[in-house]
């Protein structure tokens, strides 16, 4: 989890939420998208934008389709979801980001592994009270700094 002022950006790590290559979602992930639908739900009127990220590497010309396609659809069927679940698509926006934003370091594996994700952020205009008191809510951190809450 990342925010600021502007936007909460929730990181949804691909190797527990898709296959290596893949860009279906595995079944036991579609329950922790639930509970992040859960807070989206209480806030209706924030815009969100679904990003998908692929690391340096990874696939090769035997494969179905390149890093582009790999997190444009990724970005998508997360789409799809959210609206299974009820959110209107109205306030969602996908983007497919390939391996030409990468939040960790692309020189190592661990890093590379961190890069292939999928990224839910909740936009907010910072004067909106609402949006001020859901960042009250979040954990005690820093300010732009990134956090894995999954270990």
């Amino acid at each position: 989890i990342r925010y600021n002022n502007k936007f909460i950006a929730i990181e949804l790590n691909n190797h527990f939420f898709f296959g290596n290559g893949d860009h279906r979602f595995k079944k036991e992930a579609v329950p922790v998208v639930g509970r992040i639908v859960d807070v989206l739900k209480k806030y209706p009127n924030f815009p969100i934008i679904v990003e998908g990220h692929t690391s340096i590497g990874g696939l090769d010309d035997s494969d179905d389709f390149s890093s582009w396609e790999l997190s444009a659809m990724r970005a998508a069927g997360l789409v799809h979801i959210l609206t299974d679940f009820s959110i209107s698509p109205e306030r969602i926006t996908a983007s497919a980001f390939s391996s030409f934003k990468p939040a960790y370091d692309n020189e190592n594996t661990n890093g590379k592994v961190k890069n292939r994700r999928t990224t839910i952020l909740i936009k907010a205009d910072p004067q909106n009270t609402q949006f001020l008191r859901l960042l009250r809510k979040m954990p005690n951190i820093d300010y732009g700094k990134i956090y894995d809450f999954t270990e």
